[in-house]
């Protein structure tokens, strides 16, 4: 059951990635999966909470590089190597960036809130630690953490949509790009 579990939400990670959350419907999803859709529906009972465990899926992986990130860095670098860290992880998986963040809001409000009620996805504890830190020796300015956590994670996002979507647009290097991105954040913070 676990097999066909995690072999579902592979599948419908490639489909959302390549056809988008409104392109997929759950039979097409059974079909690739090659499950009945009363399976697919028995694991998980709509599109929504499909999403949702991919989102727990691809929170996992990520939680647990910004954490190595952490535990591997020196306090005064650690905010910047997180940012990059992140940016890097959604470069290295486009369609997955592009399945979740371009997915219209309206999915993301279905069934009371799922998302932001349930999901861990979006809270990213880790920034509020490395920010107090920097707060607390002066790196970063005074204010609210959570605000400064919601610009910077809105700007990793922007950078990672951008260098993804906006393929056709000439840059040398996007990946020196995004890290001149996230050096002039952090020393906007300053």
């Amino acid at each position: 059951m676990l097999a066909s579990r995690n072999l579902i939400i592979q599948v419908a990670r490639e489909l959302f990635a390549t056809h988008g959350y409104e392109g997929v419907s759950m039979r097409k999803i059974a079909m690739k999966a090659n499950c009945l859709p009363a399976t697919l529906y028995s694991l998980f009972p709509s599109k929504s909470d499909l999403l949702y465990q991919i989102l727990e899926f691809i929170n996992i992986e990520l939680t647990l590089r910004l954490e190595n990130c952490y535990n591997n860095s020196h306090e005064l670098k650690r905010l910047e190597n997180l940012c990059y860290i992140q940016l890097d992880f959604w470069l290295e998986r486009p369609g997955d960036c592009k399945a979740i963040f371009l997915i219209e809001d309206v999915y993301f409000k279905y069934e009371e809130n799922i998302f932001f009620n349930k999901s861990s996805f979006f809270q990213l504890d880790i920034y509020m630690l490395a920010i107090q830190e920097a707060q607390s020796r002066g790196d970063v300015k005074a204010g609210d953490p959570e605000e400064i956590k919601n610009i910077i994670i809105c700007t990793i996002f922007g950078i990672a949509l951008s260098l993804i979507s906006i393929s056709k647009y000439h840059l040398d290097d996007p990946k020196i790009t995004g890290e001149k991105t996230i050096r002039s954040l952090i020393n906007g913070l300053k």
